[in-house]
């Protein structure tokens, strides 16, 4: 609250600014105009005890000046959205400005709305934004493309982990197909249920952490064999030389065949997945990361390209194969069979 009460009637936001306290101009009755930069800032809020949530009201320019002239609905300065003033029913529809670029964090938190529609001039969603929302579904006025540069701060922030659907065009969002993006941000698709397949082009130079973490019904991940940093086989998204998995897909199911190419077999990369029942694994490998295959509880072979001794030369990180079966055994080539115990 670094200006609170202060008489200040006029403030700009430099572009330097990253963070703006909450209500940092509280009951500064005479500030009147605000300007901001064109670019994602953190507009932080007190959380709300009598509301159970983040309250556009703390925000930095509540109950000042210029708060006071806001008419209740959607609020904006600039290209930013700070939340909802005033009351709104849980059948109504948010429709965010086809100007606006940025959502403020908890702007929306605990909000009661169930419906929301996004403009494809979204760039950024801050956290938390739709936090404890009640969304059931999710309309965006762009493409898929669009969808997958916005940045989304983590998987909290975006509205589809909260409504577990997407609507572009009024259809929903099952199969993505990314063509012209150059990017696919962290958590786009993260938890979307939906989702079946991806198919990315050559376009696309920079995959984000998480982009299809969890999605329980993607099956098949493909990459255009001209991309230049991404490669796919059997469905698993990998790097271009297929060294190491970027992301395996939820719904992949029964035995899996890894490229002789690989080299380690990243933290988490099979964790949970109970429907892999067989998994080959190539002596090229060198490690085995914490929770490698973590809970499969289907897992009873792995099949592994390479002599006993090649197998314990492997490093293998903390619980990488916690949960699974104790009837899994590890097949090695040489006809030596390791129970998972011992392995």
């Amino acid at each position: 609250m670094a200006f609170y009460r202060s008489s200040l009637t006029e403030i700009i936001i430099p572009d330097g600014v990253e963070t703006v306290g909450a209500r940092a101009f509280g009951n500064c009755s005479a500030l009147k105009t605000i300007a901001i930069p064109d670019k994602y800032v953190r507009y932080d809020n007190y959380y709300s005890s009598y509301s159970n949530s983040y309250s556009i009201y703390n925000m930095p320019f509540a109950h000042t000046g210029w708060w006071d002239l806001q008419e209740n609905g959607l609020i904006y300065i600039n290209t930013t959205c700070f939340g909802y003033k005033g009351t709104i029913s849980a059948l109504d529809t948010l429709v965010i400005s086809s100007e606006c670029k940025y959502i403020s964090c908890h702007a929306f938190d605990g909000i009661g709305v169930t419906s929301v529609t996004l403009p494809a001039s979204i760039k950024s969603v801050g956290e938390e934004a739709f936090g404890y929302s009640s969304l059931n579904r999710v309309n965006y006025t762009g493409t898929i493309d669009e969808w997958c540069e916005i940045d989304f701060k983590d998987y909290h922030d975006n509205p589809i982990y909260h409504s577990k659907n997407l609507y572009i065009n009024d259809e929903l969002v099952e199969e993505a197909h990314i063509t012209t993006a150059t990017e696919i941000k962290p958590y786009v698709f993260y938890n979307y249920t939906p989702l079946t397949s991806v198919t990315i082009s050559d376009n696309v130079t920079s995959i984000g952490d998480y982009a299809f973490s969890d999605c329980t019904s993607l099956a098949s991940i493909t990459v255009d064999s001209n991309n230049p940093n991404y490669s796919s086989q059997d469905g698993i998204l990998y790097n271009k030389n297929k060294t190491s998995i970027i992301s395996v897909p939820k719904g992949i199911s029964g035995a899996i065949v890894l490229p002789n190419t690989l080299t380690s077999i990243g933290n988490a990369a099979f964790s949970s997945y109970s429907s892999l029942t067989s998994i080959t694994i190539p002596n090229s490998v060198t490690s085995i990361r914490d929770d490698a295959f973590y809970c499969c509880s289907g897992l009873t072979n792995i099949n592994f390209n390479g002599t006993k001794e090649q197998w314990s030369e492997i490093e293998k990180g903390y619980y990488w194969k916690s949960n699974v079966p104790s009837s899994c055994i590890v097949h090695c080539s040489d006809g030596t069979d390791i129970p998972i115990k011992e392995a």
